[in-house]
């Protein structure tokens, strides 16, 4: 019997209490430091969308007014809670309806339409326009972004973009913020060509 209860106690393939306690106090420390990491990496992960979505807008504004020669406008509201950026055919002289068949199709008062969503081009980060959720396209992945500063200063801005891509005689610079997170984005008024800080 004694020699079999020195087997079992020298036996070191159990744990005991004081081994798990460790490993939890471990896992908490490691815990502590990496969370803190992670809501950093979403909230750049989460700018760095809502950025390229401001970007592929302004690029798509600038691609219409080269294809359709004529100019297009790309504005930003940021009054109230508002934080959301459309795309205006400028010179159509159509009413403010919706005609989907017009080239390019466009929506009322002559905001385009998106050829992917096939929606509105309305990109709303805070999902203020859910009364039309169906028809705008909101990017709740994108909440909590904001639109912190657009071009000439106030709370909205048209950035209009012409036939040869240009956007005007200066620089439009609009700052995209989340948190501690700051991106800004330049169109270069004699090119029109869009770059991120």
């Amino acid at each position: 019997v004694r020699s079999a209860l020195r087997r079992v106690s020298s036996d070191p393939s159990g744990f005991t209490l004081l081994d798990l306690i460790i490993v939890i106090i471990i896992l908490g420390v490691l815990a502590m430091i990496i969370m803190p990491q992670i809501g950093a990496m979403a909230n750049t992960s989460k700018i760095n969308g809502a950025v390229w979505e401001l970007v592929a807008a302004l690029q798509y504004t600038q691609a219409l007014a080269i294809e359709y020669q004529r100019p297009f406008q790309f504005q930003i509201e940021t009054v109230g809670k508002r934080n959301l950026f459309l795309i205006k055919d400028h010179t159509s002289s159509l009413d403010n309806g919706k005609h989907p068949d017009a080239d390019p199709p466009l929506y009322t008062y002559q905001q385009v339409y998106n050829p992917t969503d096939k929606k509105p081009y309305i990109i709303d980060f805070d999902d203020v326009a859910s009364g039309v959720s169906d028809e705008v396209s909101t990017r709740e992945e994108y909440r909590g972004v904001t639109i912190d500063s657009v071009p000439n200063g106030g709370s909205k801005a048209t950035i209009e973009f012409y036939p040869d891509g240009h956007s005007g005689i200066t620089d439009s610079v609009v700052v995209l913020s989340l948190g501690r997170e700051t991106r800004t984005v330049t169109v270069d008024g004699f090119t029109g060509k869009v770059t991120v800080e």
